[in-house]
């Protein structure tokens, strides 16, 4: 257990590095006017949403080396399945967030928005647990900590009075005070975007480095 846990970290030292110092430059970077600062992010590259797809097929790799590989059989069409209830979750509700407006119906409204689609993304990440353990864990152990920064610096942004998407949820216009500001930013970074994490990154993973060696 010891020696799994000390490679681990050896395995995700770096990706978190590289996903603190631009976490960093993101929030500095809206403060000094460089990068939007509409809610959700505007689909800023300056992020750290697609780095799982980076890093899940680069741990993938590197526990292939080690002799590690997926316990299913095809993985590939596993992993892509366990997606179907993210994607399912974002049919149903994202249409309706989009006409939301901000009065007591549009907060029940995001809520539940919010509520399918943490669904739908746990769901999913705990399917890859089935598909590839291994490399399930090590996606987890990595964006555990990389999201709990976006929470901090959720916090730091909101404290000072940073105009930041951090501090933005939902539609234009819609902000909330600290107490209801980190709530949410904890809810959709730890419950939401920590499964993605888990989900996208072994669905590509295993795509990539998923195949059953040959004999």
């Amino acid at each position: 257990m010891t020696e799994t846990r000390s490679s681990t970290l050896r395995l995700i030292l770096w990706p978190s590095v590289i996903t603190l110092v631009i976490n960093i430059v993101r929030a500095v970077g809206q403060h000094e006017g460089w990068f939007t600062k509409a809610s959700g992010g505007g689909g800023a590259l300056v992020g750290i949403t697609w780095l799982p797809l980076v890093f899940g097929p680069w741990f993938a790799w590197r526990l292939r080396k080690g002799g590690s590989t997926p316990r299913v059989a095809r993985p590939w069409t596993w992993s892509l399945l366990a997606v179907l209830p993210l994607v399912i979750g974002g049919a149903l509700t994202v249409p309706a967030l989009l006409d939301a407006n901000a009065d007591e119906a549009g907060y029940a409204t995001l809520r539940t928005a919010a509520l399918a689609a943490i669904a739908g993304a746990v769901i999913g990440a705990i399917r890859q647990f089935v598909v590839w353990p291994r490399l399930a864990w090590i996606l987890l152990a990595y964006a555990i900590p990389a999201r709990l920064t976006v929470v901090a610096l959720t916090w730091f942004a909101k404290s000072n009075g940073w105009d930041s998407h951090y501090t933005k949820f939902g539609p234009k216009g819609w902000e909330f005070d600290m107490e209801g500001t980190m709530s949410r930013a904890a809810l959709m970074q730890l419950g939401f975007w920590v499964p993605v994490a888990v989900l996208s990154g072994t669905l590509l993973g295993t795509a990539l480095f998923g195949r059953a060696k040959k004999a």
